[in-house]
């Protein structure tokens, strides 16, 4: 039942303000969203509709990556994250037909599930994460082109 899934503050604070930006804003919301710190201003017009916080403002994050870039920086900014990953994703297979390693290919899983769920990616711990990706990527490209260097 619909109802009973809405009951929850988590799935609500997902799928109201996404509902807000497509049925109540304009299409350049729609396109670049309300930037960045969107969901503190989005608070005055979004609302619990059900559960034990009824009436509330919803919270400041979904903590779902995808949302929130679509609600700061609309369908410009999801674009751009499902990019990164899908970038990311590619960087690491190369790595891996290259060394034979998966642990970049893990890394890059273990930050889209953590994204899905917490608000990781604010955190340093993202930011450490892409940049020991990027390195890796470096390190074996360099391995098999010498010539390529920073």
């Amino acid at each position: 039942n619909f109802q009973d899934l809405m009951a929850s503050s988590r799935l609500q604070e997902g799928y109201l303000p996404v509902l807000h930006i497509v049925k109540d804003t304009s299409p350049f919301t729609i396109l670049f969203g309300y930037g960045p710190k969107g969901f503190d201003y989005m608070r005055q017009f979004v609302f619990y509709i059900t559960g034990w916080q009824t009436g509330q403002p919803i919270a400041v994050t979904s903590h779902v990556i995808f949302i929130d870039f679509f609600v700061e920086y609309g369908l410009v900014g999801l674009v751009m994250i499902i990019g990164l990953f899908f970038l990311m994703w590619h960087m690491m297979s190369q790595v891996y037909r290259i060394s034979g390693n998966r642990m970049g290919q893990l890394l890059v899983a273990n930050l889209l599930v953590t994204s899905l769920y917490t608000a990781d990616y604010a955190s340093p711990r993202f930011t450490v994460l892409l940049i020991l990706i990027v390195c890796m990527y470096l390190d074996e490209t360099k391995k098999r082109r010498p010539e390529f260097d920073f």
